[in-house]
């Protein structure tokens, strides 16, 4: 008896290590590529809004701009988390909101867990769940702030008011209501949780319930368009639908399906076909599923009271379908007005991605017994080829943005432009700026620099004037001759205005290595001159591996005194 219990938690806790596996590597692949940097719509969100209220006089000021719209969105979740860190270290680090918004998907994979243990299958069937949801697909949630903070926390408070909602007591109702409310103020598509609410409700012929979810929709939806700015901007975007619905039907099925879309280096047509087809067989299979779930209880009118675990398994999945069918709809009508591509953007991937969890745990929901060990292995084994492939497919993507991130961080502190904004636009360009500097007056925060201009780096006597293949229009073209032996380097050019009075860094990009044993691609970087401030520069290129860098001087002269300012 001794030896089997130890024999049983051997096995529990090498399973529970197993399901953690994917997790702790997506962690460890997280820290090697996330940056302390803000980008673009980062600024009036986080920044700008926690100068207003470090600013504010009073508590009725710092809630108005708590609660006050960017764009479409009241984020006040995301403000909130941006308050607690500055009011407990002082400072604003774009990295650690980054990965506080990540650990919203943990919650979310608890909560499936949760649900899945109440369908007494065997743990190790849970492993195709966490190698769906931990890859690198959706890397524009998990190394962008401003976008992390709005879906990956919105999905996890969805899902959580759902997970309360289908436990049927009267004190769970009032668990959901609140955190619908929650998701609400997360992101404007969380008020889809209430039209997602209501179709569970309605199907399990809670009336009373149903009638306090609509009462707490009204009330949350009024407060949120209270005072709500007006914008035209998906108005003209439902004029295009109203023009081509045909487009956003085709779009809702690649959007569904945009998990399986990893030829990155394709045409749209080409990257989109496969993910449509895959839409097409995903959404109808889980139609069918929630019809078959939902005419029992239509039917029935005695659900049972406590609602048994397997039926609140049930209606959990059946709500989180709801939430994100009712997502992939908005987004398919408004999102192709500013093209087609849109829909399978990393910024949407997460749901797709939730799709297909969720169509794994509706095939398991079937099962009364566990399922056969080789279909088992089999999903596992298709889910980590998944997970494999997403690796593959989009860690160029996600290391070449950092390595861009880096120099544009590098140019926005000593151009005082490249975080987004266009030499120009002086509203948006003045407004990063200022934001930027004052940020730093204060000590709020420290821009992470590749190296310091004023000690030069490595070695600069080398010299090589045959790196400038093709100027362009409006960009200039350097084209590196050969790649670093070391994988882990990335090359910039680097420009050296007169008088040092503008640096500026452009990240070398091209075609990623797929063979292992072929001929490298030439690598590349574009200095758009738009961008650039009127002076004549030197140019250099800076490679970087881990914290040494070299700097080489091309023995180039690039003249941009034509440049109006």
């Amino acid at each position: 008896m001794k030896d089997s219990t130890l024999t049983t938690r051997s096995r529990f806790s090498f399973t529970h290590l197993l399901l953690l596996t994917p997790i702790l590597i997506f962690g460890f692949y997280w820290s090697k590529y996330a940056v302390d940097v803000p980008w673009f719509d980062d600024f009036e969100v986080i920044p700008g809004f926690l100068l207003q209220w470090i600013n504010a006089k009073t508590w009725s000021e710092k809630l108005h701009w708590l609660f006050w719209p960017n764009n479409e969105h009241r984020m006040a979740y995301g403000k909130l988390l941006a308050v607690l860190q500055y009011s407990l270290t002082g400072t604003l680090n774009f990295r650690w909101l980054e990965g506080l918004a990540n650990l919203s998907v943990v919650g979310v994979a608890g909560l499936f867990w949760l649900a899945f243990r109440r369908l007494n299958q065997p743990a190790w069937c849970f492993l195709p769940v966490v190698l769906l949801l931990f890859q690198p697909q959706y890397h524009l949630l998990s190394f962008w702030t401003i976008t992390g903070l709005q879906h990956q926390p919105v999905v996890f408070f969805g899902c959580l008011s759902m997970y309360w909602l289908a436990r049927g007591s009267t004190r769970a109702l009032v668990w959901a209501l609140l955190l619908g409310g929650v998701a609400t103020f997360t992101m404007s598509n969380g008020m889809f949780v209430w039209a997602a609410g209501a179709g569970v409700l309605l199907v399990q012929r809670r009336w009373a319930h149903l009638l306090a979810w609509l009462l707490g929709s009204v009330g949350a939806m009024g407060a949120y368009f209270y005072q709500f700015p007006a914008n035209t901007a998906n108005a003209r975007s439902f004029t295009r639908f109203l023009e081509h619905p045909e487009l956003s039907l085709v779009g809702l099925f690649t959007f569904w399906g945009a998990s399986f879309d990893v030829n990155l280096g394709r045409t749209l047509f080409q990257r989109a076909a496969l993910p449509t087809l895959a839409g097409v067989i995903l959404l109808v299979g889980m139609l069918i599923w929630a019809w078959r779930q939902a005419v029992p209880w239509l039917i029935d009118r005695t659900l049972p009271r406590p609602i048994p675990a397997r039926e609140q398994t049930t209606g959990f999945l059946l709500g989180v379908f709801f939430f994100l069918l009712v997502n992939a709809l908005v987004i398919a009508v408004l999102r192709p007005h500013f093209g087609y591509d849109v829909l399978l953007l990393s910024n949407y991937r997460l749901y797709p991605i939730l799709a297909l969890v969720l169509a794994y745990l509706m095939v398991l929901t079937q099962q009364k017994v566990g399922l056969s060990r080789p279909l088992v292995l089999g999903l596992i084994g298709a889910a980590l080829v998944f997970n494999l492939v997403s690796y593959w497919a989009f860690t160029p993507q996600v290391a070449q943005r950092r390595a861009d991130l880096l120099a544009r961080v590098f140019n926005q502190n000593y151009a005082g432009i490249g975080l987004g904004a266009t030499r120009g636009d002086i509203g948006l360009e003045t407004g990063i700026e200022n934001t930027f500097r004052e940020l730093i007056r204060r000590g709020i925060y420290q821009p992470p620099l590749l190296f310091n201009p004023d000690a030069p780096p490595g070695t600069t006597t080398a010299t090589d004037t045959n790196r400038i293949r093709r100027v362009e229009s409006d960009a200039l073209r350097v084209v590196f001759e050969a790649r670093p032996e070391n994988a882990q380097s990335n090359q910039y050019v680097f420009l050296k205005g007169q008088r040092d009075r503008y640096l500026y860094l452009f990240r070398g990009s091209g075609a990623p290595r797929r063979n292992p044993f072929g001929k490298p691609a030439p690598t590349y970087a574009t200095i758009p001159l738009p961008e650039l401030r009127p002076s004549p520069y030197r140019v250099g290129i800076l490679t970087t591996t881990g914290q040494k860098v070299r700097l080489v001087w091309t023995g180039e002269q690039l003249q941009t005194m034509n440049n109006e300012e």
